[in-house]
């Protein structure tokens, strides 16, 4: 059986990144309309870079569910604020 991404006519690195992203934003929208949460953070990557967007437009868009974090201070403060949101999470039947 060929591999999905050589059945997609997938035929240079670049072709192949773009089908990965836009796979990623698939399943990421998949996951969101199942009313499922999703927090992300970019660790060291370029502020406003592909890698970033990708991240920023796969979390769950109320603009507290995306974090950047440049250094080791920032990745702290993003697990701790995601903490927080998680604790404030009410279980109901």
């Amino acid at each position: 059986l060929t591999p999905a991404f050589r059945r997609s006519g997938i035929t240079s690195n670049s072709s192949m990144v773009s089908y990965f992203n836009t796979r990623q934003l698939q399943l990421c929208d998949a996951i969101k309309t199942q009313n499922i949460e999703i927090y992300t953070i970019g660790f060291r990557i370029t502020a406003g870079g592909t890698a970033d967007n990708l991240l920023r437009n796969c979390a769950t868009q109320d603009g507290g569910h995306f974090f950047h974090a440049d250094n080791q201070a920032e990745l702290l403060e993003a697990f701790d604020a995601i903490g927080t949101g998680i604790g404030d999470l009410r279980l109901t039947r």
